[in-house]
């Protein structure tokens, strides 16, 4: 509600004659970005410090920074990404060159089916 308030003036028209159903619908649409794109952002933050600490003295800054990226590439849901943050130690490779996108992903993959396997 609080991303709502603050980004009303972007998200709604000048005038409230202008407000109809389509425009609330494009609202509430631009809204869910808006809360993905700020939830992406944090999770980015939070990546950064799993590598950072799993990584420790082993990695240059611009090397996290194109890891990020590459996870964010590879890894596309938020809910994966969170699944990731939780699991980092598991999922991450033990020397970080090896750490790409395509092999976190695959990575979490396997863990996400591992944990299934078990509750089954």
């Amino acid at each position: 509600f609080r991303l709502f308030v603050r980004r009303a003036n972007t998200l709604l028209p000048e005038s409230i004659d202008l407000i109809d159903s389509s425009v609330l619908s494009n609202a509430r649409s631009q809204l869910l970005i808006m809360k993905d794109d700020t939830k992406r952002k944090r999770l980015s933050a939070d990546v950064e410090i799993r590598l950072r600490n799993i990584y420790f003295d082993r990695v240059e800054r611009t090397a996290v920074e194109d890891m990020i990226n590459s996870i964010y590439d590879n890894v596309l849901s938020l809910e994966d990404i969170q699944f990731f943050v939780q699991y980092a130690s598991k999922v991450l490779p033990t020397s970080p060159d090896d750490a790409t996108g395509e092999t976190i992903w695959k990575n979490i993959l396997e863990l996400q089916n591992e944990l299934i396997a078990k509750r089954e």
